[in-house]
């Protein structure tokens, strides 16, 4: 059949808003029966038209129609409807939307009126999720109106933008902290960026920033240099400064000068440090009176070598809100973090040794609520690296209105302190024990000298001789502290009161020990020899004792060590203590002060056999050369 002239051919109507979607679909289901509109076959052509275009459209969209404000809406808007999607179909705008109506019931009544309205980042208190929440919109209301211009409901494209205002303003008021901070420096600071000619060569750096005492130090602090280029702005300036940059930004470490500039003429202290694309920034510190004094350059030589010995102080910032943390290259090596890891808050608290992980929570609990400083010295172990270290944190808390949000602090490795207290604690508790044990000792040498003698006048002799020798091992112990001391001479000093008869042979080179580690040493021999003469080898007549030291040559990764042995033979079978006491406590403590040497004992039944091992250059009195010579 053909389709006789001028008629148009019939073309198949697709199903009611079949191109829509979830909210297509929802249309046809909907009972539009009793419904006010009436079924959707029966609706002016220009509100079907409308919500057609509505459905097809990609943008986030919603239709307002008629005086009763019927609601229709896209696909793309179904995000913002939340669990209101199943209220949504065959209701009013101001019914499925009561809590947000009053912020644009103004706009919809000026749009049916026909002024079309556009807002950006618009606040609009809802709850779409059961609990108030301010949100922020952007959107625009188009009258929708018919041939004779007469308006029959409103066109609305919006966009949630709640997130992206949130990021800006805590974007806003971490730029307004920083910028803070950085205005408050009293020493001149310059951020710069490299610029790169055509041909790649860096001839310039351009000026991102600086605070305020870097523009008083340029003469003209009401001039805004950002953005400029350093030549261009500052012909005079060096090459100098340029390559200085260029180094910094292409190596990644920092750079340190002294240099006179500025509209004084001063001379400065400065360092270079890279911040990472291109960007660096350079510190200056005033030392005009330091160059022109010889004698106050000496004092702050002084005061930045004292200040280099208590550095090692790591940065770090704590977020309360995110979890997220900001450490420094020596905050990482206190909790034993590597570079490429980038802990949250309970990686943190996880690394802090169990034993002060609740005191550290509680802590910090105290700081937050009641805007004290943070402050705790604890035990964490490396979250990379396994090793336990004694830290010492302290931190202040930023606020946001009433809410805590960020945690900013200092933290050191204090391990030596730590093991150095510890150490020294029990030096001091083992010269105390010696000094009570003095009278004991002094009786045991006078009831076996008694016991062994022919006449009371031979046993006087004898006595005294031995108390003189205990004098003298106690001058040893007790000058130990004070004074280097050569290796022979503290162990013939704590020996020689046990040493009748020449039963403790001794050898090995000369060497002259460092003071803490002759008070050690002092000790520790002064305990085996005590030991052996009341139940090792010195106990009987037959015993006999060596002590022999020697250097131990490492690898090339290896250091030399200090190896000292003590061996003793022919005395009465030996068999384990069933409880070590304070003097074998002492003893295994060792000669290295870092822990990094060796302790052994041995109770075999032939003799007792203690090996220490220690780092030589530990152990050694500062600037001597060990000469192995026996």
């Amino acid at each position: 059949m053909t389709t006789p002239t001028g008629a148009i051919a019939a073309m198949p109507v697709p199903p009611l808003f079949s191109h829509g979607g979830s909210s297509g679909a929802h249309l046809r289901a909907f009972d539009w029966t009793d419904h006010p509109l009436g079924p959707p076959e029966f609706w002016d052509p220009a509100l079907m038209a409308a919500v057609n275009t509505m459905l097809g459209s990609p943008e986030s969209m919603y239709l307002v129609w008629g005086e009763a404000r019927w609601f229709f809406h896209n696909d793309a808007y179904l995000p913002a409807l939340g669990p209101r999607v199943s209220q949504a179909t065959g209701t009013t705008l101001p019914a499925l939307w009561a809590d947000a109506w009053p912020a644009v019931e103004g706009m919809v009544t000026r749009g049916f009126r026909g002024e079309g309205s556009s807002v950006r980042d618009y606040a609009i208190e809802m709850a779409r999720f059961g609990q108030p929440e301010r949100t922020w919109w952007t959107f625009s209301y188009t009258p929708i109106r018919d041939a004779a211009g007469r308006v029959l409901g409103l066109q609305c494209i919006t966009n949630e933008t709640t997130e992206a205002v949130a990021t800006a303003a805590r974007l806003k008021r971490s730029e307004a902290y920083w910028q803070k901070l950085f205005a408050s420096i009293q020493e001149p600071l310059i951020v710069g960026e490299m610029v790169h000619e055509e041909n790649g060569r860096i001839e310039d750096w351009r000026i991102v920033d600086y605070n305020p005492a870097w523009a008083r130090l340029m003469s003209d602090p009401g001039l805004d240099l950002r953005g400029k280029r350093l030549r261009k702005t500052f012909p005079m300036v060096s090459a100098d400064w340029i390559g200085r940059a260029a180094r910094v930004v292409e190596s990644g470490r920092s750079v340190s000068f002294t240099r006179q500039f500025g509209s004084t003429g001063g001379w400065y202290d400065g360092v270079v440090q890279p911040m990472g694309d291109g960007q660096f920034v350079i510190l200056f510190t005033d030392v005009t009176e330091r160059v022109q004094s010889e004698q106050k350059m000496a004092e702050q030589d002084e005061r930045r070598r004292m200040a280099a010995e208590i550095g090692q102080v790591g940065l770090w910032e704590m977020d309360l809100r995110t979890g997220e943390l900001a450490w420094d290259r020596t905050t990482r090596q206190v909790f034993g973090v590597g570079e490429d890891r980038e802990p949250q808050q309970a990686d943190m608290r996880a690394a802090i040794h169990p034993e002060d992980r609740e005191e550290f929570e509680r802590r910090l609990a105290e700081a937050t609520g009641t805007d004290c400083v943070f402050e705790m010295q604890f035990r964490a172990i490396g979250m990379d690296d396994g090793v336990e270290r004694w830290a010492s944190m302290k931190g202040i808390i930023i606020r946001d209105g009433d809410r805590p949000v960020r945690l900013l602090g200092a933290a050191r490795d204090i391990t030596e302190q730590v093991l150095s207290e510890r150490r020294r604690m029990t030096l001091n508790q083992e010269l105390a024990h010696r000094l009570k044990n003095t009278l004991a000792v002094v009786g045991a040498i006078v009831s076996q000298t008694l016991r062994g003698a022919d006449d009371l006048e031979s046993a006087r002799h004898s006595t005294m001789a031995r108390i003189r020798a205990l004098a003298s091992a106690h001058d040893v112990v007790m000058s130990g502290h004070k004074n280097a001391a050569s290796i022979r001479t503290i162990v013939m000093g704590a020996i020689r009161i046990h040493d009748e008869g020449g039963r403790i042979a001794c050898e090995g080179p000369d060497l002259t020990l460092g003071s803490k580690t002759s008070l050690t040493l002092s000790l520790i021999l002064h305990e085996l020899a005590t030991n052996a003469a009341k139940y090792g080898a010195l106990s009987t007549a037959g015993g006999r004792v060596k002590v022999a030291w020697s250097i131990q040559r490492g690898s090339s990764r290896q250091p030399p060590m200090l190896a000292f042995s003590w061996t003793e033979q022919g005395g009465p079978p030996v068999t384990a203590p069933e409880q070590e006491g304070f003097g074998t406590q002492l003893i295994r403590m060792g000669l290295s002060e870092t822990g990094t040497g060796s302790v052994k004992f041995d109770y075999a039944p032939a003799g007792v056999q203690c090996h220490l091992t220690a780092p030589l250059a530990e152990v050694l009195n500062a600037g001597e050369e060990p000469e192995e010579r026996a």
